[in-house]
This record gives C-alpha cells, structure tokens and sequence, in this order.
C-alpha cells in the first residue's frame, strides 16, 4: 500500500524542479519583454528621428524650388523689355523673352497675361485651357498670388501670379505654372538627400506627386493608418511611415518601415537565443537542487514510513540524515510525534473517563426516573432492561423480569392490551398516552399510561417503553367526583332546607297557640275536671308538631345552636331510657340492640337535644332496616383521623368522637345511597313509619356540629352509620333540676311584648299575666320605638323577624339610642341567628324560641330581671313616667 502511494504520488523534486523552471520561464519572459519593450522602442525613436531629418530635407528642398520660381516670376514682373512690349504692344518681342529667358522645361511653365485684350504669351496648351477662368481671377489681383498644390481638373499643380505695373497702370500679369510630378530637377534632388515619396491628401486618397499613384486611406486598418484630418506626430503602418512636412500643409513624406522591422526581427531573435540558453542553464540547476533537497527528504520520509510499520521505533534517527536544515526538520516532527503521543494519551484517558461519566449519567438518568423505563425485544416482548421504578411498581425484581415477557409476568390485567398495543405500534410507529391497567405481583391494580418509541439495542429491533403510575391522579379524580357530588347534594339540601326554614317559621307561629294555650287552660281548670285530658292531648299533639317542626329548622341548619358540652354515651344513654326508644322496642320486640361505649370518651361541643334526635333517627332506621330478628349495634370510641378521610379533602386531622349504628338489615341500594340524605326521599311508606326527615336531620345536625357522615352498606348484608364530632377536653356541666312556678312568677314588673303576629302577641301576654307581670303589647318596631320614647318599660320580649317595618335588632338599636341598658329577651321561630347575636351583643339579653311554654319565657324573663338595672336608665325611665 505505501509502495503504491509513493508510486503514484508526485516527487518532491519534481516539483521543485517544475517550480523553479515555471519561475524562470515567468521571470525570462517579464525581462525580455521589458527588454524588447525598451530597445523597441529605442529603436523607433532613431527611425522617426531619422525620418524627421529626411522630411526636413524634403521639406527644405521643395520650400527652395518654390522660391526660384517666385523669383523668376517677381524678375519677369519688372523686366523692362516685357513690359514695354505689352504697352506697345509688341508680341514677337514680348514672346522672344519669356522663351529665351524663361523656357517652359521641368514641369514649368511661364506666361503672361495683356490687360486690355486679355491674351496670354505664349498662348496655353489645350491641357490648360480649363485653368482660363482660375487665371483670370488671378489676374485681377494686385499683388502676388500663389495657389500652392490645388487640385485643378486632375492635375496637382501650384500657381503663382504677379501684377505688371508701370508706375500705377497695370499692363498685364505674369504667371508661373509648376507641375512638381514632371519636374526632374526637383526629383534628382530629392533622390540624392532624402529616400521617400512625396505625398499630397486629396480627399479619401493619397496622390503621389511623383508618380501620380493615387491610394485609398484605410479608415481603421490597412497599408496606411491616419487618425483624423490631419496627420499629427508619426504614423506607422506595415510597410511605411508618414510623417507631414512642416510647411505645407497637405503634403507628407512617406519613408519605408522595413529597415526598423528588420532590426525589431533582429532584435527578437537575439533576444529568443539568449531565453533559451537560460532556460536550459536553469533546467539543469533546478534539476541539481530538486535532487539535492529530495535526498534528505525521502530519508525522513522512509524514517516515517517505517515508523508507522513498527510502531516500536517511535522517532526518526537525525544522525542519518544530511543538511543540517533537515536535521533540524527531523528534530521538530520528532518533537511533535512525542506531543502528539502524549496528547493521544491524555485523549484516550479523557475519552474513556466520558464514555464512563455519560454511562453514568445514563444509568442515573433510567434508574432515578420516577416512571418506569424498560426496553423490550420487538419480536417477542422480552425484557431486555429495566429499571428501578418497573421494579418498585411491578414489584418484580430484575432477575424475575429480564428475558420474560410481559405476558409471562401477567402484567396486563386484561391480556388483550398487550395486542392492541402492537396494533397500535404497527400502524402508527409510535404511542403515546395510552391508559392501560397492570396486575403487580401481589395481584394489586395500577393504572398506567404507556408511551413507546421503536429504537435499535444491541443491534436489534426494540421499544423503549414508558409507564407513568396514574393510580394517584385517578384517585384523585374519583374523590374530585365524589367531592362534586357531595357539592351538589350540600346545594341541595341548602335549597331545601331554605325551603323547609321558611316553613317552619310559619308552622310554629301557627303551633304556639296549639302548644301555650292548653298551658294557660290548665292552669284555670279545676285538678278533676274532665276537660283536663282533651286539652292535655292538644297539648302533646302540639308538642310533638313542634319536633318536626323543629326537624325542618335543623335541615335548615336554623336549629342547632352549639353552647354546650355534651357527652355522647350520656346522650346514648338517657336515649335508651327514653319514651320513644321504649315505643320501638314494644313496635320491634325481637331487635336486639347492642350498646359499647367507650369509657373515656371525649366530649363534645353541641346540642344534646339534636344529637339526641341524631342517634334516635339511626336507630329506627336501623330498626325498619333489619326487621324481625336483626341486630343493632351502637359503638362509640375516641379516634384521630387523618387529613382526607374517605376520600373527603376537606376532613381536617383531629381528634373526634366517634358515633357508629350499624344493623344487618337489608342495607341501601346503590343507587339510592347518593340520596338517603335528601330531605322527604323515603322508600317507607309516608305517614306510618316516618317522614322523610330522619337522616336528612342527621346530616344538617352533623354539618352544624362541623363533623363527617360515612356511610358503608352492602345490599343483604346491612349498613353503618359513622359520624365523627370534633372533641374538646371541656366539662360537661351540672343539669339543673326542674323550677317551681313560683321560682319564675313576676312581681308586677312592667313587661313591652313587640310582635308582628297578632296571635303571638295574645300568648305572651296571656303567659306574663298569669305569671304576675304588667303587660303591653304592640304589632310593630315602629310602634315600640314611639311607646318607648313615652313610657318605661322594665323588660322588652322583641321578635326578630317582623314584617313589614323594621325587625327586632334595628328596634332594639333605636331604643338603647334614647334608653341605654334597655333589658330585653330576644324571641323567634328561628334558630339563634348573627341578628340575635348582634343584638345581644348590644346588651340584649337570653334567647327563646318560638312556641312558648310558661316555663320558658318565665325564667327567661325572670333571669333578666335579675340583672342589675343602669343609673341612667333608672333616670330615663323616671323622666319618661314623669312626662
């Protein structure tokens, strides 16, 4: 291979020799060219100088012709003998003369024109007969005219005339006529000093005046090169030179060209023989030279080649080579080859510490990813690689996985997703977001979605596949539908208990008759008397519309008023020893209710009364639930939950006590489960085993305790009822026993009952009257801020809601205006509501709720009596009796 490179590659010292003949031929022909350019031009310069001496001496000799016939002619002008011949008129004497004298020979011609008659002596040839009318404007002149070289009817001819005068009178004209072309003498002088035609311009033609040659002028090339009218400097051309002659214009010498061309041929040819000898000179020392440096270049050339055969000698051996130039050459290649040794080192050092740190960074990358990462043989499946989350969400090891499929891991929870997915991947060439489920190795579901790119591993076809776990974003997007449906259902029941609220303000203004007046009856009946027993059933009939009436103020969350620390086993307990738990166990003999209580059960902050109806609510739906022969169990145990129990974000981790009534009833369908809490939705029969209320109030009274529902039941099996109630390390206060009515009777105290409903109004103050007190009754805010500004009152028993007119806490903020410290007790159908806490914020004092029993409103009334009364209230009070 090297032998075959060298072959075909170029020699060094051809190359030199090659440089070195191209640079002298370049050099040679810049010299000789600058050479030939000055000796040319040399040589030019002494051919037009040359030509300058001989248009000098043409121009000399043709100027002194001229002047010897104007002489000639100036002498026949003054000879005596002419001019007295033309006055006597003497012909033969006058013709005698001019051809004696003056003969016509050489192209000259002398004759004489007579004034008066206008004859010319000797008489013109018939040649010039056509110059008859150019002589005789001549002749008309009075001094010397001369027509130098004109052009007249083909003839190149130079006139010249002179007057002849005696004294003023002209006798005739003398005129001299020279054809140059015929003149011999002028020729014969001409050929003796100067070699070279006469030329003469006529139009596009050049006339020689010697021979009468006429040739054309080249108008850009030819025999002759002219450049304008005129002819200014030296004009050469192939075969001669013109140049003009200075004092005649019009006229030109022309010299042969072939003298300067054979010296320029001469020259060239010198100058031809001398490049060559040159050039071989130059040959044979480029070729010495090319030998002389290819030596040595060749040794350090073969020193390499063999250096890279045997790559155990590493450097050129300098003391074989010659010239201490190449010597030092070698030094430096050898100095270059260790650095480039060193540097391929440090690479190769580098290199493999990259190749280390990117596999690292791979392997970092794949096994800290948080999805899981495998690739997968394209044929078959098998797991070719994975990484640590496959094996922390599969729970199968690397060792179990690599070389298996997914199918024989049983990953897929459907099988068939395994075959879509290679559908999918053979029609698209790629996936992305593709939800599947997965089977981990303890049979645990995942949800997953799966991305999968083709790539080549280990030169085959795989796929790098992709798993994020979605099991936590499907989570939570169930417990985002739950939470919205449980929304909804709080919408709902906020609707209608709304509704429900509504209702039950009118029903218990409606009952307080039912309920105060059989009060009121008994007081007056005699102990035997037979009315007794009807007006008490009115009575009970009245109370007991009122705890529904109270049901449909708790889902209206209106009747739960939360100041108490209440215990739930005590509230289990005095439920079991109730009425109404006796009525159900006489109603369902053959229940049998369990009770386990924890022993140390936190308290709670409620309303025994709503908790109460809480527990009696689950346990008669328990009770219809499980029919004959069932089981009910009432359980109750301190719990800390967790932040988001049952899927609930909003559950807050805390302590609570918890409430559990759970049966093995027929449990809920699961269609209806959504709905059991919905007020009035009952699949019993309405108005023989209740009336739709019972976990509607469970629910409004859990939500106002600011406590949880769960609900688990199984349809054949049963249900369980779980309410958590937030707990607090507070007491539980002493239960006070029942008062005496006279513990609570008045003492002629002045009382102001303000009430929109006329009915109430009546039953207030039939109640006080009988109590002791002196009572006033007025319909309206309005009407008790007048009464007030008028009279004393020592208690006011305000309503709140009132309509139309202002309501009970703006009356009562009028009053104390002008009556500060004004005792009042606030009454309503509704439960205590932010008006009623404003108002007693202003000084207002207990709160009683519509319909009134004579021990209610009495101690009501007598406990804010008690309370001590302002000074400067006693001073209004006292003004107002006054005035």
């Amino acid at each position: 291979m090297e032998h075959l490179m060298m072959k075909s590659g170029k020699r060094f010292s051809r190359f030199i020799v090659l440089a070195l003949i191209l640079f002298e031929v370049a050099s040679l022909a810049l010299v000789m060219g600058i050479l030939f350019g000055i000796l040319s031009k040399t040589m030019t310069w002494e051919f037009y100088n040359r030509l300058q001496g001989q248009q000098a001496e043409m121009n000399t000799i043709l100027k002194e012709r001229l002047n010897e016939l104007e002489t000639n002619l100036r002498d026949i002008s003054l000879n005596n003998t002419v001019r007295v011949s033309l006055m006597l008129g003497v012909k033969s004497q006058l013709l005698d003369v001019l051809e004696r004298q003056y003969p016509a020979s050489d192209g000259v011609f002398y004759f004489v024109r007579e004034e008066e008659g206008g004859h010319f002596f000797p008489e013109l040839p018939q040649v010039l007969l056509p110059l008859n009318s150019h002589l005789q404007n001549l002749s008309q002149k009075e001094q010397m005219q001369t027509i130098q070289f004109g052009n007249f009817a083909g003839l190149i001819l130079t006139i010249s005339s002179k007057p002849i005068k005696r004294q003023e009178d002209k006798l005739g004209t003398a005129f001299v006529l020279h054809d140059l072309s015929m003149d011999k003498r002028f020729w014969d002088r001409v050929r003796g000093t100067a070699q070279g035609r006469l030329l003469i311009r006529n139009e596009a033609y050049l006339i020689d005046l010697h021979s009468g040659e006429a040739s054309r002028i080249p108008e850009k090339s030819g025999e002759l090169t002219f450049s304008g009218d005129e002819f200014p400097g030296v004009n050469l051309n192939a075969r001669e030179s013109l140049i003009p002659l200075r004092d005649f214009q019009g006229l030109y010498f022309a010299a042969s060209s072939a003298p300067l061309k054979e010296k320029k041929n001469s020259l060239i040819l010198t100058l031809a023989v001398l490049c060559a000898a040159v050039f071989f000179l130059t040959l044979l020392v480029s070729f010495l030279i090319g030998r002389k440096m290819s030596e040595p270049l060749e040794n350090i050339a073969d020193q390499a080649l063999e250096i890279a055969r045997k790559p155990s000698n590493l450097f050129l051996r300098e003391e074989e080579i010659r010239y201490l130039e190449f010597r030092k050459l070698a030094q430096a290649f050898n100095r270059v080859l260790f650095g480039l040794l060193e540097a391929q080192e440090e690479l190769k050092k580098r290199a493999k510490m990259e190749i280390d740190a990117t596999e690292e960074r791979y392997r970092l990358t794949v096994e800290t990813a948080p999805d899981s990462i495998t690739i997968n043989r394209m044929r078959d499946g098998c797991y070719l690689q994975v990484n640590e989350a496959f094996c922390r969400l599969s729970l199968y090891s690397r060792e179990e996985a690599l070389g298996k499929t997914p199918l024989d891991l049983d990953l897929f929870a459907d099988p068939s997703d395994w075959h879509l997915l290679t559908k999918a991947l053979s029609e698209k060439g790629e996936l992305n977001g593709m939800e599947l489920q997965y089977r981990r190795k303890d049979g645990a579901l995942m949800d997953g979605l799966l991305s999968a790119r083709p790539i080549r591993f280990d030169g085959q076809e795989c796929l790098v596949v992709v798993v994020a776990d979605i099991s936590s974003g499907k989570k939570a997007e169930k417990e985002k539908a739950a939470l919205e449906s449980r929304l909804r259902q709080a919408q709902k029941m906020e609707a209608l208990g709304t509704l429900a609220g509504g209702v039950a303000h009118d029903l218990n203004n409606i009952l307080s008759g039912i309920v105060s007046y059989p009060e009121l009856l008994l007081l007056d009946l005699e102990k035997g008397s037979p009315l007794r027993m009807p007006i008490m059933t009115i009575k009970d009939a009245g109370i007991r519309a009122s705890k529904i009436v109270q049901d449909l103020l708790t889902l209206a969350r209106r009747g739960v008023s939360i100041a108490e620390v209440v215990n739930l086993n005590n509230t289990i307990s005095e439920y079991l020893q109730s009425p109404e738990y006796e009525k159900l166990r006489i109603l369902y003999s053959s229940i049998r209710l369990e009770a386990e209580l924890e022993e140390n059960l936190d308290n709670i902050v409620g309303s025994p009364v709503h908790l109460s109806k809480c527990v009696m609510n689950l346990v008669s739906n328990a009770a219809e639930a499980v029919g004959e022969g069932g089981t009910i169990s009432i359980r109750t145990e301190n719990r800390y939950v967790e932040a988001g129990i049952m899927g609930n974000t909003d559950v807050q981790g805390a302590a609570y006590a918890v409430l559990i009534v759970s049966d093995n009833g027929i449990g809920i369908p699961p269609q209806d489960l959504p709905r059991i809490f919905e007020p009035f939705y009952t699949k019993k029969v309405m108005g023989r085993s209740g009336t739709g209320l019972g976990l509607a109030v469970v629910w409004g009274t859990v939500n106002d305790h600011k406590g949880y529902v769960d609900v688990q039941s199984s349809e054949g099996k049963g249900s369980t009822f779980t309410l958590y109630f937030p707990s607090t390390k507070e007491k539980a206060a002493i239960e006070r026993s029942p008062r005496s009515i006279e513990e609570y009777s008045g003492k002629g105290e002045s009382i102001l009952v303000v009430d929109d409903v006329e009915g109430q109004r009546l039953i207030a103050t039939g109640i006080l009257s009988k109590l002791g007190y002196s009572v006033a009754a007025v319909s309206s805010g309005e009407e008790a801020v007048e009464y007030m500004k008028k009279n004393a009152a020592d208690l006011l028993i305000l309503d709140m809601i009132m309509e139309p007119g202002i309501d009970g806490l703006e009356t009562y903020r009028r009053i104390i205006e002008f009556c500060p410290g004004q005792r009042a007790v606030i009454a309503s159908g509704f439960s205590e509501t932010d008006c009623v806490k404003e108002a007693q914020g202003l000084g207002a004092g207990q709160y009683i709720r519509k319909p009134y029993t004579m021990e209610k409103i009495g101690i009501a009334v007598r406990t804010e009596l008690g309370k001590p009364f302002p000074r400067n209230r006693q001073a209004s009070a006292a003004k107002g009796v006054a005035s």
